[in-house]
């Protein structure tokens, strides 16, 4: 077997989600908006190079809270595409709850969207890394 690039798709699950036809819906939102599979595959490769650019490598935690919907969808897949372990956390975690995950994961980076990311930042004691800055950085 050749050389595997770090942000291709290795695993059973992610080679799955890129055969599926990249028009057809992937994700449907709670406000009802669709991501196809070729949305999802092109937005969570753009926030994988994001979050390798910060470091997270094979192996290494990674510690989200984003809303339910098509970004949480590409969050977890970009972290897989690194290799990485991911860590959802749910909004409805109540400030303990989220600070006792974070301690136990002990993860490499924290990852939250803007709404959500000051209670994330309180709980862990760091700012995490906002997932619209990590796409707008890999140009998304």
């Amino acid at each position: 077997m050749g050389h595997l690039d770090p942000l291709s798709p290795s695993s059973p699950l992610l080679i799955r989600l890129a055969e599926h036809p990249p028009d057809s819906t992937a994700v449907v939102d709670p406000d009802g908006r669709q991501t196809s599979f070729g949305a999802l595959a092109g937005r969570s490769s753009a926030l994988a190079a994001g979050l390798a650019a910060q470091g997270v490598r094979a192996g290494q935690a990674v510690v989200f809270l984003i809303e339910p919907g098509s970004r949480f969808v590409e969050t977890l897949v970009a972290i897989w595409r690194t290799g990485g372990l991911a860590v959802p956390l749910s909004p409805l975690h109540t400030a303990p709850e989220l600070a006792l995950v974070v301690q136990d994961a002990a993860p490499l980076a924290l990852v939250a969207s803007a709404a959500l990311a000051p209670r994330l930042a309180g709980a862990a004691g760091r700012e995490p890394l906002r997932v619209e800055d990590l796409v707008t950085s890999a140009g998304m």
